[in-house]
């Protein structure tokens, strides 16, 4: 996770620094409490991958959290 961290705040835009910030915010908060919402979890990891999206230069994006984790998640479809 350190690596990540270090890569992310040397590589990524602010934007995607901001999302990846408030989902391990958010992952301990939950964690601490032992109350966590998965659906809240995978839409804010889906955030992340949209702005990492955008950073690379798809700015005009269309898709959506859902559409993200359709690609992770068979259930969504």
């Amino acid at each position: 996770m350190i690596e990540t961290s270090i890569n992310l705040s040397l590589f990524a835009s602010d934007n995607v620094i901001y999302a990846s910030n408030h989902f391990r915010r958010k992952s301990i908060a939950a964690q601490k409490l032992e109350k966590q919402d998965p659906r809240s979890v995978m839409n804010d990891f889906a955030k992340i991958i949209l702005e990492i999206r955008k950073d690379l230069g798809n700015l005009k994006t269309k898709l959506i959290e859902k559409d993200v984790l359709q690609g992770f998640i068979s259930e969504i479809l």
